[in-house]
């Protein structure tokens, strides 16, 4: 009889050892590390018609200059080929972390990234760094070569 109200015992207190965990657990939201506020300020400052400059850090060798991206208040972006008419990428911008930007939502029918990020997938991570209201980096790193790829977007002004 010992035995069965030891193992009884043994299985509640698991059970509750098990709830007191799962009550600690936070929901994860869309933006899991970053405040709010913080998270929108970024987007109005984002937000708008974006340039990229003629090539990107690094790979002189590579034009891009055709790329314009536009990004809403919400965080939904569109990066598409200019001089072709060409759909590019489209989706939202998740932010993570500051200086992270996941793509989420992507549209996988007309997924084309640009050339020099061509292994880029439609979940893909990228690194972000706004140098100052009108210049905006975006990183891919390519995880067969292990090189970062920056492309330098330039605000189009009103």
């Amino acid at each position: 009889m010992k035995k069965i109200h030891s193992g009884i015992c043994i299985c509640l207190l698991c059970l509750l050892l098990a709830m007191l965990c799962r009550c600690g657990e936070t929901q994860e939201s869309e933006y899991p590390s970053e405040d709010p506020e913080v998270r929108a300020q970024t987007l109005e400052l984002i937000a708008g018609a974006w340039e990229c400059e003629d090539n990107p850090l690094g790979i002189p060798d590579i034009y891009v200059g055709y790329l314009r991206l536009k990004i809403s208040s919400d965080g939904s972006f569109e990066m598409y080929d200019a001089e072709e008419g060409n759909p590019g990428i489209e989706g939202k911008f998740l932010f993570p972390e500051d200086g992270v930007v996941q793509l989420a939502g992507v549209n996988k029918a007309d997924f084309d990234p640009p050339a020099p990020w061509d292994t880029m997938k439609t979940d893909q991570v990228l690194g972000y760094q706004l140098k100052s209201e009108t210049k905006l980096l975006l990183t891919y790193t390519d995880p067969e070569e292990d090189e970062e790829i920056t492309l330098i977007f330039d605000k189009v002004k009103k």
